[in-house]
């Protein structure tokens, strides 16, 4: 018995992420695509139609548009961020933090409803988290 493992707590299971976020793109009027991020930058999860290069390209744009925007709310001590938006000719990027542990990166469609797809990726950032926590996750 290896003791420095035993509290090791278990894996996670990225392939019901990576199920959980198709899904949302596949329910969610004109979302091209989503993607689960860690903190530093590494793709944990995408959704179906987007490619495993560009799943890295787009976790390391989350990454650092999430810190840039950290930055300007603490530089102007506006609070927590709640979402970071780029609007785009092709597209809307949203990326919106999962519990201090994760971010979701999510392209939209130029011309979607912001309103929807802000409020879903909310809801699928709450769906994320529980994912995430290893406490929700059986031993």
């Amino acid at each position: 018995m290896n003791h420095a493992t035993d509290s090791l707590p278990a894996p996670v299971d990225y392939g019901d992420l990576g199920w959980l976020l198709t899904s949302f793109a596949r329910k969610v009027p004109s979302i091209v695509y989503s993607l689960a991020v860690s903190v530093d930058g590494l793709a944990l999860a995408a959704s179906e139609r987007l490619e495993p290069n560009q799943a890295d390209q787009l976790a390391a744009i989350t990454s650092g548009l999430a810190s840039l925007s950290v930055g300007a709310a603490k530089c102007m001590q506006t609070g927590q961020i709640r979402q970071s938006v780029l609007d785009m000719d092709g597209g809307v990027l949203l990326v919106m933090s999962v519990a201090d542990r994760a971010y979701l990166a999510v392209l939209a469609e130029s011309g979607a409803d912001l309103g929807q797809v802000g409020y879903e990726t909310a809801v699928l950032a709450r769906r994320v988290a529980t994912a995430l926590d290893p406490g929700a996750r059986p031993s």
